[in-house]
């Protein structure tokens, strides 16, 4: 973070607005400057990409699990230990979102990770129906 903003301050888009003590070190706040806000709003307008990739260390875990394990049983507790995994997340993340006082960022945050670990297990389930083919994928 301190590298960002070095780097934001060297390269003027932002500037120091005050220096405050609470309680410990001196705190700096910033404030952006005329340039800054001109490139933040160039940054807002551009669309982020999508970025249609599973979680690669999962992916990777699977596939090492089919080539390298004598049958698909491994890819297959994988699966289901991750599954697990992710539906201890989801219901951490539920509590999170169901919270008396949760705030709107909270929320948004919650259901932004709520969805992209749905769609690993359906990745999940889907790719466990298909284990014994792809193990004969990967073998041939």
């Amino acid at each position: 973070m301190y590298k960002t903003l070095e780097r934001m301050q060297r390269d003027g888009s932002i500037a120091e607005a005050a220096h405050q003590r609470v309680g410990g070190p001196d705190r700096v706040a910033f404030q952006l400057t005329d340039h800054g806000r001109s490139e933040l709003d160039i940054w807002l307008r551009q669309v982020v990409p999508a970025n249609p990739q599973i979680s690669a260390e999962l992916f990777i875990k699977v596939v090492i699990a089919l080539l390298a394990t004598p049958d698909e049983m491994a890819a297959r507790s994988l699966l289901a230990a991750q599954r697990a995994s992710h539906l201890a997340e989801m219901r951490r993340l539920t509590k999170v979102k169901t919270a008396a006082g949760a705030s709107a960022s909270e929320l948004a945050a919650a259901d932004y990770l709520l969805n992209h670990l749905d769609a690993d297990l359906r990745w999940m389930a889907t790719t466990l129906d298909r284990v014994t083919a792809l193990r004969a994928e990967v073998m041939a």
